[in-house]
């Protein structure tokens, strides 16, 4: 999706749906109010994640909490659908929203795909988790026009052809996540490798005495080891050169 224009973070840049862990995200209690009963360490980064995609994007992944875990039916996604607004205003919360619906979040359908957190030097951090899912059957997804616009369904390497040329603007982090997903040629192959491959914490470091450079381990599985201020979006070439004068000036 295209992040709207008018946000301070990435506007106008194309990106995962997606965003911070709430308080109430936090308190999600785990095995009675989500598909399953495995409650796992990563919870609230789940319910997160879960929630953002489907105030984003419109996306639930959820299964009826009295039909044996079936998928939620018709009627009921239409329903959901006005659950939305009043989660983007805060009018109501996800946990409520689901309990009206009959539903519990199948935090189970998400598979961890890469976690990042933002180098120490920064002066505002973030740790972000990716994670991979099959969209469900029977939903489309639609753009919430408020932090998403120009939502649409594209190939890895479609997005970044698109990025080569300059008609797409990519954070680095999103961008190596696309590298990885275009090695696989179908969703069920991503999943497959996803679950099989370990998950470092990847925190870039500074380095570079003249022109400053981005290191991550090889270990990453990215095939990329580093990134100069010319491989970067404006905007994280802008803080790079920020954060190595900031360091020599120490």
């Amino acid at each position: 999706m295209r992040r709207g224009r008018h946000l301070a973070f990435g506007g106008g840049m194309l990106a995962f749906p997606g965003g911070r862990v709430d308080g109430s995200d936090r308190s999600w209690r785990g095995a009675g109010d989500a598909f399953g009963s495995r409650r796992h360490a990563d919870q609230a980064f789940r319910v997160a994640a879960l929630r953002e995609l489907f105030e984003e994007a419109g996306l639930l992944l959820a299964r009826d909490a009295g039909r044996a875990g079936a998928l939620p039916e018709r009627a009921v996604l239409r329903r959901a659908a006005h659950c939305r607004r009043p989660l983007h205003q805060r009018e109501l919360s996800f946990r409520a929203c689901l309990r009206r619906l009959g539903l519990r979040l199948d935090t189970q359908a998400l598979v961890p795909f890469s976690h990042w957190v933002t180098p120490a030097i920064a002066p505002k951090r973030f740790d972000t988790r990716f994670y991979l899912a099959r969209a469900p059957r029977g939903q489309e997804a639609s753009a919430d026009a408020v932090e998403s616009f120009d939502l649409a369904w594209r190939t890895p390497v479609d997005i970044l052809d698109a990025w080569r040329r300059g008609a797409d603007a990519l954070m680095f982090p999103t961008r190596l996540n696309l590298m990885k997903l275009a090695e696989s040629p179908c969703v069920r192959t991503a999943l497959v490798r996803a679950r099989r491959s370990p998950l470092p914490r990847i925190e870039p470091r500074l380095a570079g005495d003249g022109t400053p450079r981005l290191l991550i381990p090889a270990s990453a599985g990215y095939g990329v080891t580093e990134a100069g201020p010319g491989d970067l979006h404006r905007i994280e070439a802008e803080a790079l050169l920020a954060f190595a004068a900031a360091r020599a000036a120490g």
